[in-house]
């Protein structure tokens, strides 16, 4: 009989994880690198390994998304009043920081799914399920990125926290039939 569990099948697992490559962005892809590295420690079951490459990820992915809003800070600050013709080439800064900004936070959201997995990976499922919605907060709060409107790394978690939801309810049950 075939097995969807993840811990018996690692690439099921990774199959989960969101998973993006910009290889134009040096930042992006450092942290791409430790994604892949963290991939290539779930496919040989050194979950300690993969964990420790996505914590590594998530701490560029914040410093960088910590920058791109300081960026933006420094703009609002700088800017003129009152508005004048000069106002299109700041609209377009201002375009060029706010997508920075959502890019750097929907890194950070896919590291945070992808840490979730682990964690999963592991029976952690009350710290994989806090992962999986602190991504889903992130998608939605700072990235304007919903669910059902064709975005795969935003379905994908909405996907994993109802598949974690269910796992706990069957892990609970399982545990109250042993005490």
């Amino acid at each position: 009989e075939a097995s969807d569990d993840p811990t018996v099948f690692p690439s099921k697992a990774i199959s989960r994880m969101n998973i993006e490559h910009h290889e134009n962005d040096t930042d992006t892809k450092e942290s791409g690198d430790l994604i892949e590295q963290a991939c290539h420690h779930l496919s040989r079951g050194r979950n300690d390994n993969a964990l420790q490459a996505l914590r590594d990820a998530l701490l560029h992915a914040r410093e960088k998304l910590n920058c791109a809003k300081q960026d933006k800070d420094d703009f609002y600050f700088q800017k003129k009043l009152p508005i004048d013709e000069e106002d299109e080439l700041e609209d377009e800064q201002e375009d060029r920081l706010d997508a920075n900004l959502r890019s750097a936070a929907s890194e950070m959201a896919n590291i945070l799914n992808n840490i979730g997995v682990v964690y999963e990976l592991e029976g952690e499922y009350h710290r994989a399920m806090n992962s999986f919605r602190d991504a889903l907060d992130v998608y939605r709060k700072m990235c304007h990125r919903y669910e059902n409107a064709g975005d795969c790394d935003v379905d994908k978690t909405v996907n994993n926290i109802m598949q974690m939801g269910l796992a706990m309810k069957t892990h609970e049950k399982r545990q109250g039939l042993h005490n």
